[in-house]
């Protein structure tokens, strides 16, 4: 389930219908760059019709550029977000290299025991599996908490934790490479979760750049 923050309209927040409160968010920090950036550095390729408005003229651009998949032009479009979400979602995402990633460490900060990925109903199939589930993860962060209190170092006991808790990241990439991450994490053949999380970052860049991304599906 995605709805956007109340209190940030930058943010979207993620939660499954068996969660009363998000544990997991997408949130645009920062853009760097402009459309008339993205046209200016195409403007080299495609010249300028003296006649047209500079509305039209960065339509026309756009929108060749898009349609030639002469796609440079878009890395001097960059974002950086704050995203919090599983730590299998976040193997997903670091799997598009062409960004830069700083990750909340394990080493130094302590887990927060009560923060797990629940999934959908539908995707847990039936109440029993997902207390099942609940019971592995509570035994986990257990387990957990006991070795940090019998002087085990943080770096060491988070090897017990589940794929399910959460970690935040700093995630910064250009509009090109956000373009093949929806390419792969929009496709139906991506993860359910990972698919929430791209339709999040679409939601989010679309606001601000829906000619850069008109032919992604919006949510």
């Amino acid at each position: 389930m995605l709805y956007t923050d109340a209190a940030k309209l930058e943010r979207i927040n993620i939660c499954s219908d068996m969660q009363k409160d998000p544990h997991g968010f997408v949130e645009l920090m920062e853009v760097m760059g402009s459309i008339e950036k993205v046209v200016k550095v195409a403007g080299v390729s495609y010249g300028k019709n003296e006649v047209e408005s500079e509305e039209d003229r960065q339509k026309r651009i756009i929108t060749t550029l898009l349609a030639k998949k002469h796609l440079s032009p878009f890395e001097h479009l960059v974002f950086t977000f704050h995203i919090k979400l599983p730590i299998f979602v976040m193997r997903h995402l670091v799997r598009h290299r062409i960004a830069s990633v700083n990750e909340k460490s394990g080493r130094y900060t302590a887990f927060n025991v009560r923060d797990f990925w629940i999934p959908d109903f539908d995707r847990i199939q039936g109440q029993a599996n997902r207390d099942l589930l609940v019971a592995g993860y509570e035994q986990a962060f257990k387990i957990y908490e006991h070795l940090l209190a019998n002087g085990v170092k943080k770096e060491v006991a988070r090897a017990v934790l589940p794929v399910a808790a959460y970690t935040e990241i700093y995630w910064t990439v250009n509009a090109r490479s956000l373009m093949n991450f929806f390419d792969q994490r929009l496709a139906k053949t991506a993860q359910y979760e990972t698919r929430e999380y791209a339709q999040a970052v679409l939601s989010l860049v679309s606001r601000r750049f829906p000619l850069v991304f008109q032919h992604y599906a919006q949510p």
